[in-house]
């Protein structure tokens, strides 16, 4: 029986770990020629009207892929990635990614408020990357795609997912 493209793409990866656990260069190139159709990834894309929905597609020892799915309006928190490095892929769609940094001079009384940076979209084949050095980020659909889906990728000190957009 042969693999699935998802299930090849997934053993790619963990080669590409296995030669280089903090990912590096290749697992862009990777996630880049991930040109699967939808039915390949389809069972993995459940919605809800409340919130993105994230979607375990495999777990391995170095990563883990999800499969994040968004309508139109819904958006993550701005967060980072506690240590870990994240790979963004789309796969359908377009995603807006926006960074937020901490002011030099930002404490009051335990507070602190972030600053907006740059917004950057991804189109469909677009990856991107980043980890808590770059910023803190927020990413939600933009573009007004039916759907958007986003490769994210994990690994102890990494993460990885799909996001999916769709228009009501």
């Amino acid at each position: 029986m042969s693999q699935r493209p998802i299930d090849k793409l997934c053993d790619a990866l963990q080669d590409e770990f296995d030669r280089d656990p903090r990912g590096g260069k290749g697992i862009t190139t990777l996630l880049r020629a991930y040109q699967a159709e939808r039915r390949d990834w389809e069972e993995w894309s459940l919605w809800s009207d409340e919130r993105y929905t994230r979607n375990l597609v495999a777990c391995r020892e170095s990563f883990e892929l999800l499969i994040l799915c968004w309508k139109p309006g819904q958006q993550s928190p701005i967060h980072d990635h506690a240590g870990q490095n994240c790979w963004m892929s789309v796969l359908e769609g377009q995603l807006e990614e926006i960074h937020y940094s901490e002011p030099k001079s930002s404490a009051t009384a335990g507070q602190v408020r972030l600053e907006k940076g740059r917004a950057k979209s991804l189109a469909a084949g677009g990856v991107a990357f980043i980890e808590d050095s770059i910023a803190y980020h927020l990413t939600q659909p933009s573009g007004g795609a039916r759907f958007l889906q986003q490769l994210l990728l994990r690994q102890r000190q990494v993460h990885l997912a799909i996001r999916c957009l769709r228009s009501s």
